[in-house]
């Protein structure tokens, strides 16, 4: 009935928010009791507003909740709830003291998050856990039916492995704002029964938090539960492509890992076989999306939305009976290109967990046009701190065609893939096959060319200079947040090479592996860094804060490692970079990526110009600056002129510090709706065009510069500062809007956002092209 009022007139639209208000109101605060509450929930609440979404129902930017306003179930209300949630809400503040200190994996975090939870607890009133029984987790286990998950097809593949992609219907329960501390580190995953009672079905990859831009989402712990077939006796590795912002994996109710490196970066978690007969294992995921220094200390900030949830694809590779030895990781790196020859590092897992590994590896390779070719002997060599990891390398050469040929090499224009198959066996002597990968790289190197003619070095792929000219892009979209579909990321696959682009700059956090996957093929260079937008001078002083950065470069390095694609890794963006306080953390980070992967140029996005002080440590110069927006705007001609002079001004600091030159951020904000302004103003598309092309005209024409990065390729959901800045309207479905009411007043200046949103991309949120993506594509597509 309601939804029927919404879509008469305006009156009844208003009547129908006040209805959700309402509701809202009565849901969140019990009323009515138990009942009241099962009926209205503040997650039927939500499928309402998603079914308006739909339906391109507009809804207005006129209720803001304030960070506070979550659905937190406090302790005067616990006997309105249903009975399981009641009881978990009626604990004292010494039961919640008790458990300080749980499940941290190192002592200094230890030490961190016991100072936490001890102050926390004493601040702050208990709030929803749910705590099941051994037995009761047992139970649930092994009862009801399973579903069937499809085999995962994507990239390296296990041929000796059951390898399922636990992409489907998920089991989730949003539980709300648990303190942290003990309270969190406590909670333990629903039962079937449970979450049965207050949870619902989601798709994973999914958020749960995705609002329109300008409306504040929820923030808390939510859990994610899904049964996997996994025979008795069979071990298994669970390769999680990202979790956000901190989650904490429980396999049949016992915690296995926990992940506080970041929400964009990928993760393993080895189970050990179990000796159940029925047949499946229960994964639970708790997903936390609050900032926290100390449970998501790289989540530093940065002016876009950070969404929380399950947002990347889950594989769960079954290993085959009695393995002893795994295959964790294979990485291919190119030794000498005119050779064809590669060097192979192999890490393999012991298991049982806590098992040892054999001082020597039997190895198996084959290319994908070769023979078989056998490493008897290859070495182990025990990885530190760890007997149950190792590694092994060996070196080897593709084979030429039947033609004779060398292999191809991997380019933008010709993006050549390679494949590689490692058969673990169990001896030199024996054909029993323990494990085996199949991987995919491509042969291609990355350098940089010495200065000729009192010009500035260049960018080189495969020993030639290359421009790269392209975007920055977030993973978002309107319809799934960060949980972008894989048409979601063919689709602006397809508007980047279709604008003339063969680079990307991900900003400001690791790839989703099947974006990078779509660009190893289309040939579409990429820049790759860890999260860490708004980092400061005491993160880089914390020695907590740069032991999960460096894990977070580790595991960025491991993921993307076989990509082709990638050719630069990054960090700190927009870091303080001018502050002599802040030298150690930099070169700590720049040592690290370059002794982990010496094939691939470092870099980190600069805005301080001149007063940087560390540019020395890098390979590359890459600068942000907005000349003709921030600074130098004019909208009759001063502004592009002003652009193209600020840029070849900044080619001396290149060629004083003997580095290649790139442009990683510049571009100029407009809004999709204003195309037609008779005067070409700020924040109309005009104007946009007209600083894009002038920024990408100066980094083409001049042969001091390595390329461009315009910011950016899709406008994005603003931060929560940025939400709160009182400009803009809120996005509809299916790309219209009602923008009559947008405000600009307040966001001519500084970095509030019309519509909630940054608004520098040449598409939209909804990828309908600006006048300025024209203006790039009429540049790019003649800039080599």
């Amino acid at each position: 009935m309601a939804m029927a009022m919404a879509r008469t007139n305006p009156l009844r639209h208003m009547l129908f928010h006040i209805l959700l208000v309402v509701q809202l109101f009565r849901g969140a605060h019990g009323s009515g009791g138990s009942g009241a509450y099962a009926r209205h929930s503040p997650e039927d609440l939500y499928k309402m507003w998603k079914h308006g979404l739909r339906h391109n129902h507009p809804i207005r930017n006129t209720h803001k909740p304030t960070r506070t306003h979550q659905r937190i179930v406090h302790n005067h209300h616990a006997d309105r709830l249903p009975g399981w949630l009641g009881e978990a809400t009626r604990q004292t503040n010494a039961d919640v003291g008790s458990a300080a200190g749980n499940a941290v994996s190192s002592s200094f975090a230890q030490a961190a998050d016991a100072a936490l939870s001890s102050s926390t607890a004493r601040r702050t009133r208990p709030t929803l856990t749910l705590t099941p029984t051994p037995t009761e987790r047992l139970e649930e286990t092994n009862s009801g039916p399973i579903q069937a998950w499809p085999t995962w097809d994507g990239w390296p593949k296990f041929p000796t492995r059951t390898s399922l992609l636990l992409d489907g219907k998920w089991r989730f329960v949003f539980v709300g704002n648990v303190p942290f501390g003990a309270p969190l580190d406590a909670l333990k995953p629903p039962t079937r029964v449970e979450a049965a009672t207050a949870g619902e079905d989601v798709s994973v990859p999914s958020v749960f938090d995705n609002t329109p831009p300008g409306v504040r989402a929820r923030r808390g712990v939510a859990w994610y539960i899904a049964d996997v077939p996994v025979p008795a006796g069979r071990a298994v590795l669970l390769h999680f492509h990202a979790c956000a912002f901190y989650c904490r994996i429980f396999v049949d109710g016992v915690p296995h890992a926990q992940n506080k490196v970041g929400g964009y970066s990928g993760f393993w978690v080895a189970v050990n076989a179990a000796s159940s007969r029925h047949g499946r294992r229960r994964i639970a995921v708790l997903s936390d999306n609050r900032y926290s220094a100390v449970k998501a200390p790289t989540h530093t900030g940065g002016d876009f939305y950070m969404h929380g949830g399950l947002h990347r694809s889950v594989i769960a590779h079954i290993l085959a009976p009695d393995t002893s030895v795994a295959i964790r990781r294979t990485e291919v790196s190119v030794a000498n290109l005119d050779e064809r020859t590669v060097v192979i590092r192999v890490t393999l897992a012991a298991f049982p967990i806590g098992g040892r590994l054999p001082e020597t590896a039997s190895l198996r390779v084959q290319f994908s046009n070769g023979d078989l070719v056998t490493f008897p002997t290859a070495e182990v060599v025990q990885m530190k701190g760890s007997d149950a990891l190792g590694y092994t390398s060996i070196i080897a050469t593709l084979p030429k065609d039947a033609s004779g040929n060398l292999a191809k090499l991997w380019s933008p224009k010709n993006p050549q893939l390679q494949t590689l198959t490692l058969q673990l066996m169990e001896s030199a002597q024996s054909n029993r096959i323990l494990d085996a990968a199949l991987v995919r790289f491509g042969m291609r190197t990355v350098s940089v060319l010495p200065a000729t003619q009192g010009d500035v070095p260049r960018i080189a792929l495969n020993g030639e200079a290359i421009k790269l000219v392209g975007f920055n892009r977030h993973t978002s979209t309107p319809e799934s947040g960060s949980a972008m579909t894989r048409d979601e990321h063919q689709r602006d696959i397809e508007l980047l090479l279709g604008a003339g682009a063969n680079f990307v700059r991900g900003a400001h956090y690791p790839q989703d592996p099947r974006f990078l996957d779509l660009c190893d093929e289309r040939g579409i260079l990429v820049w790759e860094e860890t999260l860490g937008p708004s980092v400061e001078v005491s993160h880089l002083k914390d020695e907590y804060f740069m032991k999960y950065q460096l894990a977070q470069a580790e595991a960025m390095v491991a993921e993307s490692f076989n990509h082709p694609s990638v050719i630069i890794f990054a960090y700190y963006n927009e870091g303080p970079s001018d502050r002599e306080e802040s030298r150690a953390g930099y070169t700590r980070m720049s040592r690290f990526l370059h002794r982990r992967d010496p094939t691939r140029l470092v870099t980190y996005a600069s805005s301080k110009g001149n007063a940087d002080r560390f540019l020395d440590t890098v390979d590359i110069i890459s600068l942000n600056n907005y000349p003709g927006w921030y600074h130098g705007f004019g909208p009759h001609g001063y502004g592009p002129n002003f652009v193209k002079r600020y840029w070849t001004r900044q080619v001396a600091l290149a060629q004083r510090l003997g580095k290649p030159l790139l442009i990683s951020e510049a571009g100029a904000g407009a809004i999709h709706e204003w195309k037609n302004n008779r005067s070409d103003v700020k924040w109309g598309q005009a104007y946009q065009a007209r600083v894009v092309k002038a920024t990408a005209s100066v980094a083409c024409e001049n042969s001091a510069f390595s390329g461009v990065a315009l910011w950016q390729f899709a406008d994005i959901k603003a931060n929560d500062i940025s939400t709160n800045a009182g400009c803009g309207c809120v996005e509809m479905a299916n790309g219209q809007r009602d923008c009559a009411h947008v405000k600009t007043g307040n966001c001519t200046r500084g970095f509030a956002r019309p519509k909630g949103e940054n608004n520098k991309g040449v598409v939209d949120f909804w990828r309908r092209p600006k006048v300025a993506y024209e203006a790039a594509k009429s540049v790019f597509r003649t800039c080599r």
